[in-house]
C-alpha cells in the first residue's frame, strides 16, 4: 500500500515538474530575466530527470537500495542551478529594503551563512550515520548547502524575515539536529516518538513558509515571494532527507507545491520587470 502511494506521489511530482518546465519555457520566450528563467528551467529539468530515474529503477529493481547514480547527480545539478537562478535574480535587482549600511549587512549575512554551513554539515553527518554512504552524502550535502546559503543570503539582504522569525528558525534547526542525534541512542518506541516530533516541527516550518508566501503576494515585491518559496522548498528538502516512509512522501508532495510557488513568483517577477 505504501509502495503504491509512493508511486502515485512520484508520478504526480513528475507531472507537476513537467507543468513547471512548460511554464518556465514560455517565460524564456518572453525574453525578460532570461538568465534567471534559463537557470530555473534547467533546474526543474534536473529534478524531473532525477525523479524519473528513481521511478524507473524502483520498477526494475524493487526492494533494492539504489547505489550512487544519476538521481544524485540530477539533484546536485538541480540545487546548483536553482542557486544560480536566485543569484541572478537578486544581482539584477540591487535595491535592499534596509538602511543598515554595507558593513552591518555583510556581517549579518556572514553570520547566518556560517550557521547554514554548520547546519548542513550536521545534516550530512546524520545522513552518513543513517546510510553509511560517505561520498554520495557529502556531494549532495555540498550542493544543498550552497543552495541553503544562497537562500539565506537573499532573505537576509532584503529583510524578508523578521528577527523573531530568524530566531525561531534557528532554534528549530538546532532542535532537529539534537533530537535526531538522540534518536540513535534510544529504544525503538522513543525513536518513533522523536521522529514524529521532528516531522511535526518540519511540518510547522513548511506551513509557515506557505502562509508567509501567501501574505507576500499582496504587498511585497515578487522577488520576496520567490525567496520565501525558495526557503520553503529548502525546508521541504530537509524534511525529505530527514525522513522515510509516509513522512517522506508528504514532504515530497509539499516540495512539488513549493516548486509551483517558485514558478508563480518567477512569472510575476518577469511580467512586472
Amino acid at each position: 500500500m505504501t509502495s503504491g502511494l509512493a508511486y502515485i506521489i512520484a508520478f504526480i511530482h513528475t507531472a507537476v515538474l513537467a507543468y513547471i518546465i512548460f511554464g518556465s519555457v514560455r517565460l524564456i520566450k518572453n525574453g525578460k530575466k532570461l538568465l534567471v528563467t534559463v537557470f530555473f528551467t534547467f533546474s526543474m529539468v534536473s529534478f524531473m530527470l532525477s525523479g524519473l530515474y528513481w521511478i524507473a529503477y524502483d520498477l526494475l529493481r524493487p526492494e533494492t537500495r539504489m547505489p550512487f547514480a544519476a538521481n544524485e547527480i540530477g539533484e546536485c545539478a538541480g540545487f546548483l542551478l536553482l542557486a544560480a537562478a536566485v543569484s541572478a535574480m537578486t544581482d539584477s535587482n540591487k535595491e535592499v529594503n534596509d538602511n543598515s549600511g554595507l558593513p552591518q549587512k555583510a556581517q549579518s549575512v556572514l553570520k547566518e551563512s556560517i550557521f547554514s554551513v554548520l547546519f548542513t554539515t550536521a545534516n550530512v553527518a546524520l545522513w552518513i550515520a543513517w546510510s553509511g554512504e560517505w561520498f554520495e552524502d557529502i556531494m549532495v550535502g555540498g550542493a544543498f548547502g550552497y543552495l541553503l546559503c544562497t537562500a539565506v543570503r537573499a532573505l537576509k539582504q532584503r529583510n524578508i524575515l523578521s528577527k523573531k522569525e530568524w530566531l525561531i528558525i534557528g532554534g528549530a534547526c538546532v532542535s532537529l539536529i539534537v533530537l535526531q542525534t538522540i534518536s540513535f541512542f534510544v529504544t525503538k518506541n522513543i525513536h518513533t516518538a522523536l521522529d514524529i516530533a521532528c516531522f511535526s516541527l518540519l511540518a510547522a516550518g513548511m506551513l509557515h513558509f506557505i502562509v508567509r508566501w501567501i501574505k507576500s503576494r499582496k504587498n511585497a515585491a515578487p522577488i520576496s515571494s520567490f525567496c520565501l518559496a525558495l526557503a520553503g522548498f529548502s525546508w521541504t528538502i530537509i524534511a525529505m532527507y530527514m525522513n522515510s516512509g509516509i513522512f517522506y512522501m508528504i514532504a515530497l508532495a509539499v516540495s512539488a507545491m513549493m516548486m509551483i510557488l517558485l514558478l508563480l513568483s518567477l512569472r510575476k517577477e518577469v511580467m512586472t520587470s
